[in-house]
């Protein structure tokens, strides 16, 4: 072949490279294509540090909702070669603490791996201990095991942009030791269920903020580096180098990414140092009422620190036994269980489950709905020193009634109880009485329940 013809073979696998992908790698650089802040695209060149010469390159990205609707397919055209997908995160507000799913994480891991593309997942986290650590990466685990996950589970633990003070991480204000223990705590779950450890953060955050020594000696890491080249002197084997990427399939800005295949060959499914034993579910105690109505009751129990969620079961007597009617949404010690039957005696039974594992029930904890308000049919006096007084049945045990010559039962009342509808009440005067009653449902233990008063009737009394 003659050297003009090979010069211009050259150019011609030149321009073919731009034109079919994102990325063009030569030596230790790396041409990609951008979007400045006109949405117009334009082609920059980053460095990949020298250390990494010896290693194998692949181009990435990582997406969320954020990135809406991706065509998997034309990414794959593109020259992408993986892709990590956010499954969730944790509410970066102060307020609680709260696990969401990400509502694009099935359809993104789906055609990502329809599309051929190396898929890993990553959740965004705001754990401000080691327990909320675990509970995050347990939320995780459990919805990935359907999937051919290839590539490691991230951790990416960060401070929320743009809210600052408010943001929950960033508020709490926690020591480089104890954010290094939710890191590690988090990476320990991950090995434990079987997946490649991975802990993604920035390159203040991985200098200041954590000891990374510390964690890359367990679990790979993946800088986030926003720059033409990097001088981070730690190990890493993931550099995203920018968040203005251009790939076609995707609309708008996406993160870009360069995995350097093998630059942590150790870390594979590596045991973490023993910050954090996962525990297995324990008895629920403590269980006890908060408030009751006559269709609602409201229990609380003793918090199990690790517990992903808490299920609620009462007992079926048509079904001689507890059946399970709710599951808490995450770590939360109370339930208010709707819809009950006025003036009725229930069972219930509380369980933790930690590891997608159910512990044992509690002690049954025995209660009663408050009958529903009476209300009065008759009230009226035909016969000297006589009150005729009827009401409509309800549910409950029986009922007590009271009658006085005052309006608001403050003074000068007589009580008593019935378990019929009717009663004939006897004044000691000829005057004006005022009468109420309300129903009332017996414990087990012997304590009555009572319903709201019925409406205070007027009768003039022969």
């Amino acid at each position: 072949m003659k050297k003009s013809i090979k010069i211009l073979s050259a150019f011609l696998a030149v321009i073919m490279a731009f034109a079919s992908t994102s990325v063009a790698f030569a030596s230790t650089k790396m041409t990609v294509k951008l979007l400045d802040k006109n949405s117009k695209t334009y082609t920059s060149t980053f460095t990949n540090d020298s250390r990494f010469d010896s290693f194998s390159r692949m181009m990435g990205i990582d997406v969320s909702e954020h990135n809406k609707t991706i065509d998997f397919n034309k990414v794959k055209a593109d020259g992408i070669d993986f892709v990590y997908v956010r499954v969730g995160y944790t509410g970066y507000t102060k307020k609680k603490f709260s696990l969401n799913y990400d509502p694009y994480y099935q359809e993104n891991i789906t055609n990502a791996l329809n599309a051929g593309l190396q898929v890993g997942v990553y959740w965004y986290s705001q754990a401000l201990s080691e327990n909320e650590a675990v509970q995050e990466a347990n939320k995780l685990i459990d919805v990935i095991g359907t999937y051919n996950i290839t590539l490691p589970v991230v951790d990416d633990y960060e401070f929320a942009a743009g809210v600052g003070e408010d943001g929950r991480l960033y508020s709490a204000n926690l020591s480089k030791a104890q954010m290094t223990a939710n890191s590690l705590a988090f990476l320990n779950r991950v090995s434990q269920a079987g997946y490649t450890p991975c802990f993604y953060a920035n390159y203040s955050f991985l200098k200041n903020r954590v000891d990374a020594s510390q964690i890359s000696a367990v679990s790979k890491i993946w800088l986030a580096h926003y720059n033409s080249s990097t001088d981070y002197p730690g190990d890493y084997e993931y550099w995203q180098f920018t968040s203005s990427g251009k790939v076609d399939g995707i609309s708008g800005r996406v993160d870009m990414n360069v995995w350097y295949q093998g630059a942590q060959q150790g870390i594979i499914n590596a045991p973490v140092a023993p910050t954090v034993t996962q525990p297995t579910a324990k008895k629920v105690t403590g269980v006890k009422l908060k408030a009751r109505t006559n269709t609602t009751l409201t229990f609380s129990w003793t918090s199990q620190p690790y517990a992903e969620y808490y299920n609620v079961y009462k007992y079926d007597s048509k079904k001689d036994k507890y059946v399970r009617i709710a599951s808490t949404p995450g770590n939360v010690n109370t339930y208010k269980v709707t819809g009950l039957p006025e003036g009725s005696y229930f069972r219930f039974k509380i369980t933790a489950v930690i590891g997608g594992k159910e512990g044992e029930r509690s002690e049954p904890y025995k209660v009663v709905t408050t009958p529903r308000k009476v209300q009065t049919k008759l009230a009226t006096s035909t016969k000297k020193r006589k009150i005729t007084y009827k009401w409509k049945s309800t549910t409950g045990t029986g009922y007590q009634y009271q009658w006085s010559t005052s309006k608001n039962f403050k003074k000068n009342y007589l009580t008593k109880t019935t378990k019929k509808t009717n009663v004939t009440i006897s004044t000691s005067q000829s005057k004006t009485y005022y009468v109420r009653v309300r129903a009332y449902k017996t414990h087990t233990n012997g304590t009555k329940y009572y319903g709201k008063w019925s409406t205070v009737k007027k009768v003039k009394v022969k």
